[in-house]
């Protein structure tokens, strides 16, 4: 079996820079450490842990990294709760969970 007399064309790539857009939601929720959806929360106290899940509502869409987390307490700004005594579960997936102590 042969063929012959065909002529092809070299292929050099993209010519431009080529830009896809796409937005992603996330649902973030106050949750236990199961991640069960808390809805009535009773006051935190000395030693409670704040727990906030965060989905994404896309399941091709994973949460990378969270660099920030903050929280606002009787009106004072409590910045960036991540310094603090705060763990991170699920980055890098379609589900992350933060623990922290503020």
């Amino acid at each position: 079996f042969t063929v012959s007399g065909i002529t092809t064309e070299q292929f050099n790539g993209i010519s431009g820079p080529t830009n896809i857009d796409k937005t992603f939601g996330i649902r973030a929720y106050q949750c236990d450490m199961n991640r069960n959806e808390i809805t009535t929360a009773p006051a935190l106290t000395i030693g409670n842990t704040l727990f906030i899940c965060i989905d994404s509502t896309d399941d091709s869409a994973e949460i990378k990294t969270v660099d920030s987390f903050g929280a606002e307490k009787s009106g004072i700004t409590l910045t960036n709760l991540l310094d603090g005594n705060t763990e991170k579960l699920g980055e890098g997936t379609v589900e992350v969970t933060i623990g922290t102590r503020p």
